[in-house]
């Protein structure tokens, strides 16, 4: 992970930064919403608005989201990640040649209940 941060830090921060900031803080509103998750119609709410942002992600993005989520940069988004299964439609041959960075990731982040 740390060639990811050295990459990250120089070369694509400046473009990807503002991207993860925005996706953060769309799970941070969907998270905050005044809906108990104790009403069971609210908790799907939740998770209807979490599905339809993730049905937005290309396949590399959800690769980029796995990679800013296992490292210090994603510390923060990373329980939404999983909580909302963000990494669900990474590619097998990712989920092969990335095994030790998806191994930081419950199954739940893949969708895997």
């Amino acid at each position: 992970m740390d060639s990811y941060e050295k990459i990250y830090r120089e070369r694509f921060e400046i473009a990807l930064g503002p991207y993860f900031r925005l996706l953060y803080n769309i799970f941070r509103l969907i998270e905050e919403a005044k809906l108990s998750e104790l009403e069971p119609e609210n908790r799907a709410a939740k998770n209807e608005y979490g599905r339809i942002v993730r049905a937005q992600l290309s396949s590399s993005e959800v690769k980029l989201l796995m990679f800013n989520g296992a490292s210090t940069y994603g510390v923060k988004f990373k329980p939404w990640i999983i909580k909302y299964s963000l990494l669900k439609h990474l590619p097998s041959l990712d989920r092969q040649n990335c095994a030790t960075v998806c191994s930081d990731f419950p199954p739940q982040a893949f969708g895997e209940h």
